[in-house]
Order: C-alpha cells, then structure tokens, then sequence
C-alpha cells in the first residue's frame, strides 16, 4: 500500500524495493530499519515516522514514558520510534510472526539497544496457551491470531497478567497494541482491574468492534479519543488513565 506518507520512501527506494532480492538499511531519524522487498515494511516504517501514526496526543510528548509494551510489534518501527522520541528506558515488544520477529531483532541489534528494548517471540491472548497464526500473503503486518485454525504454524500464547508478572513489571507507562483484531482477547472482564491500576496510557489500533474497545476504557473512567485512519478500516484508540495520571 502506498500513502502519503510512504510515497517518499517508495520513490527514493523504488530499485531495492521493488527489484531488489535481499533486505536493506533504511536510515529514518538517526535510526536504521531493515526493509524487505515486496512487503509492507515501507509503509508501515513511513505511517509510524511521518504519520506518527502512533504519537500521543492526549499527553505532552515529553510526558513520563519510560516502560512501554509494544504488542504486535511486527519489525519493531514503533519500539524504535518511541525509543527516539519518547525516550524509553524499557520496552517489551511482542511479535508472533518468526518472519517480522527476525527483523525486529536484526533492528534492535543494529541500533545498539539490546538493553532498551526486549523481544518476545510470542502472541498476546487471554491466557497462557497455544493458537495458529493466521498468515496474510499480502500484507506482513496483518498476520492474525486463529483459535478455530488446526493447521499451519501454531505459536505459544500468553495473557497480559502473566507478561507484567514474568518481566516484574507494576506500571505500564504506554501500552500500544496493534494485534489485528485479537483485541478482544485482552480487553476482557479479568483484565480491567489490571489497566485501571497499572496501564497510564494506551494507543490502539482496532481492527473490529471500535465501539466496544473505546466504551472499555470509557466505562473504566479513562479519557478516550478515537481517530479513523484514512487508508485502512482501523481506528486508533488512545485511553488516558487519569486517575493513575494523578496519582504518579
């Protein structure tokens, strides 16, 4: 897909992109991404780092956001991100897919920040256990996590509880979670003791049943924004917990 954003970057790229038969370095705000040829990989980098697709708006910038979960971290261009401009001290980034699981890692080894943000070759879902990758063939950021599925690749699963727990984790300064409609496997009953006590902010991006993932955090008391992107169905969700704002 091509955007207004991307357009650049496919135009300065075009031969490595669409010819290309190996991986290359993009440099984008001091920062190297690696992109493969023939994927979403531009685009997704451009609507992160010229759309800022991602940035909060319901806080200043330069607000508190040292720990970050990063759920569908895909090839990690929000972590890098966030790392450039939020100046995280520690994010969790979680990717299912072994594919933009190996460039997540290749990216943060190559930017140094081994140290800053961690992978997690795993899916997000309501509990600890085991489901089936959903692939998408023309879009590498769109695979989707398949409960029903009994064939193909089958990945380990894990809840949000236990994520906090296993990395000692008691506040989530900015949560972004980008799971191509598995979001209701996180945004349950069980879970929202856990975002109204230990989740500051959230930026989502909804892939089904906007409605209900806004009234989630809405009825939890948080303040909520939505924004519908203007090249896909999604909506970006952000929830602001003002409650733990004014605590911390």
């Amino acid at each position: 897909m091509i955007s207004i954003y991307s357009l650049p970057l496919y135009l300065r790229h075009w031969k490595e992109f669409f010819f290309g038969k190996k991986p290359f370095w993009l440099r984008i705000s001091g920062l190297m991404v690696l992109v493969r040829p023939k994927t979403y990989d531009l685009y997704t980098i451009s609507e992160v780092f010229d759309g800022l697709v991602y940035k909060p708006s319901l806080r200043d910038i330069n607000s508190n956001f040292k720990i970050v979960l990063d759920l569908g971290a895909g090839i990690g261009d929000f972590s890098l991100w966030a790392y450039k401009f939020l100046h995280t001290e520690k994010t969790i980034a979680v990717e299912m897919e072994s594919g933009n699981f190996r460039s997540l890692c290749l990216n943060i080894k190559r930017n140094g920040l081994e140290k800053i943000i961690v992978p997690l070759n795993i899916a997000i879902a309501e509990n600890e256990g085991e489901a089936h990758i959903k692939i998408n063939d023309f879009n590498s950021g769109m695979h989707s996590l398949d409960f029903k599925q009994k064939k193909g690749i089958k990945v380990k699963t894990i809840g949000l509880k236990e994520l906090l727990e296993i990395y000692k984790i008691n506040k989530v300064d900015l949560l972004k979670m980008d799971i191509e409609g598995a979001e209701q496997f996180v945004l349950n009953e069980n879970n929202k003791v856990l975002f109204s006590d230990k989740v500051g902010y959230l930026i989502i991006e909804s892939h089904a049943d906007h409605k209900r993932n806004a009234a989630y955090f809405a009825n939890l008391g948080f303040e909520v924004k939505t924004m519908r992107q203007l090249f896909n169905r999604a909506v970006i969700i952000e929830a602001l917990n003002k409650t733990l704002i004014k605590l911390n």
